[in-house]
């Protein structure tokens, strides 16, 4: 397989909704399965139809879209990926003195490469020194920024008819300097990856996730080939992206797992329509296989969660990449 990695530096807030319809708490970053969602309907809107799989499965796999943060010291960017719902780090040499750093390693979503790497290759206790909120770093340290922060606007809806404007809240991220999210892409299919590009910059300007209309979620891209993890094999794997089995019989066991539930409402376009939910399993979690996969390679399916009577299908792609980790560990 052919690993891409396209780093996207925003140039405008960003809104990813929960899927709950408010507006007043959002995400900084983007589930894998509205990555394909995005890539899908842009395809669409673009009289590209014929590029969209039939049954949703595509030829390539992505990742979800994480942060990063550029390190001033190294002259680098600096990527991380979501802790581990399992890992071989238990931290048992942390006493209860040292509750401050229990705490600290408690609030963890996010590791760096490095890091993230480092605890399938040793069985190390420590995180680094460099813990700011949810990110743990071997690589950042006080003078860099992290990747985003959080602003909450107030809005005001006029009333359409009569009755007094209504005020409303709107959380978004703003990246800082150098900063983004990037995310993986696994194929061996040439001319799916030109697509993907030529989607790329259509979202690019249109913008992606909530609020667009507005200026939202605006970025510009680079890609580059992703080495950043050795190539392996296993039957123990981290998720990078939502996963959605093919059958409860692929997996033989979980070591850590969250479920996520997907759906939501339709689009402006149809106004009214609500998808039926399914649900996933996140990024993060720990599956055993089995069956040995190896790196690259994409597991899972899709599903169809159009409502009864809408005229097309809405495609919710659960083909995931997985890391896999030792089956020793």
């Amino acid at each position: 397989m052919s690993m891409h990695h396209f780093i996207l530096n925003f140039t405008s807030p960003l809104h990813i909704g929960l899927g709950n319809g408010e507006l007043d708490q959002a995400q900084a970053w983007i589930h894998s399965d509205v990555l394909y969602s995005a890539i899908y309907s842009t395809w669409a809107k673009c009289g590209m139809e014929s590029l969209i799989p039939k049954g949703g499965v595509p030829d390539f796999v992505l990742s979800s879209a994480f942060p990063y943060a550029y390190s001033k010291s190294q002259k680098r960017n600096v990527y991380f990926f979501p802790r581990p719902l399992w890992s071989k780090r238990k931290n048992t040499e942390l006493s209860e003195k040292d509750s401050l750093r229990i705490k600290q390693i408690k609030k963890v979503a996010w590791m760096d490469a490095d890091l993230w790497i480092e605890q399938w290759e040793s069985s190390g206790n420590d995180f680094p020194n460099f813990i700011q909120g949810a990110f743990a770093s071997s690589v950042l340290n006080d003078q860099d920024d992290l990747p985003f922060s959080s602003q909450v606007d107030v809005r005001v809806q006029t009333a359409k008819e009569e009755g007094d404007p209504k005020p409303f809240y709107v959380e978004r991220f703003f990246f800082s300097d150098k900063s983004g999210l990037h995310f993986i892409v696994s194929t061996e299919n040439e001319t799916s990856l030109k697509a993907l590009r030529f989607a790329l910059d259509i979202l690019s300007t249109s913008g992606i996730g909530t609020d667009k209309s507005t200026g939202n979620g605006q970025f510009v891209w680079e890609e580059k080939s992703f080495d950043l993890f050795p190539i392996t094999s296993s039957r123990l794997g981290v998720a990078l992206s939502c996963y959605l089995p093919e059958s409860p019989e692929s997996i033989s066991g979980f070591s850590g797992f969250q479920l996520l539930r997907r759906g939501g409402w339709i689009g402006a376009s149809r106004p009214g329509w609500r998808k039926k939910h399914v649900h996933m399993i996140q990024e993060g979690s720990v599956l055993a296989f089995k069956e040995p996969f190896h790196w690259g390679q994409g597991l899972g399916t899709t599903v169809d969660l159009r409502p009864k009577d809408f005229p097309h299908p809405i495609y919710r792609c659960g083909l995931a990449l997985f890391f896999p980790i030792p089956d020793a560990v």
